[in-house]
């Protein structure tokens, strides 16, 4: 069962496997879950006081808490944090997600990741708004992904090594966007361990 060990049978690390290693560091994006303003912003100031440079703030629940969240996020951050937003799909129309995307523009967004579902509403939210969409829930595998190219739905794709179904599989989504000039958010859990 050496396949279940990676790369430790041959001495080498999975990334030889896998072709090689691309890069010497990984940045790192510090996520914060839907909190109250308070608790939010909090949060925000004790994590970029530790050094993270990028903060992922999840929004999507209701469009007033979300700007309100946003903005209190940028305000104890400071300007030279970057912050994404995600809403889940949680908007429930284009119309809903452009307008409250609008209003959080101020606050200088690196990208909104899948603001609603489905990738024709994705697209018509690209449109409308200045910073870059990043499609999740809508990009499952590679076929998925031809579609947000064909659409322009996103300038951004999110990939889970588990969600298109294993390593080989998340590489041929890359190799898609790679092709198409998307640029790739490679996703993963923090998984506690217990001994």
């Amino acid at each position: 069962m050496a396949y279940l060990s990676g790369g430790r049978p041959l001495g080498v690390p999975v990334s030889t496997l896998l072709g090689g290693r691309l890069c010497a560091t990984i940045p790192v994006t510090h996520s914060i879950g839907l909190l109250s303003v308070k608790e939010a912003a909090e949060e925000a100031a004790k994590v970029a006081a530790e050094g993270i440079t990028t903060i992922k703030v999840k929004i999507g629940f209701d469009p007033k808490h979300d700007i309100e969240v946003v903005g209190a996020v940028r305000a104890a951050a400071g300007n030279e944090v970057e912050i994404c937003i995600d809403a889940n799909e949680g908007y429930k129309t284009p119309g809903e997600a452009i307008s409250t995307i609008r209003a959080m523009e101020k606050f200088t967004l690196k990208y909104v990741e899948q603001p609603v579902m489905g990738i024709e509403r994705l697209a018509e939210v690209a449109r409308a708004i200045d910073p870059p969409v990043m499609a999740d829930e809508s990009a499952w595998n590679a076929h998925n992904v031809i579609q947000i190219i064909e659409r322009r739905a996103a300038q951004i794709v999110s990939i889970y090594a588990t969600k298109p179904g294993g390593l080989y599989k998340a590489m041929e989504v890359g190799a898609v966007c790679r092709a198409a000039d998307i640029i790739c958010n490679v996703n993963g859990w923090n998984v506690a361990r217990t001994n």
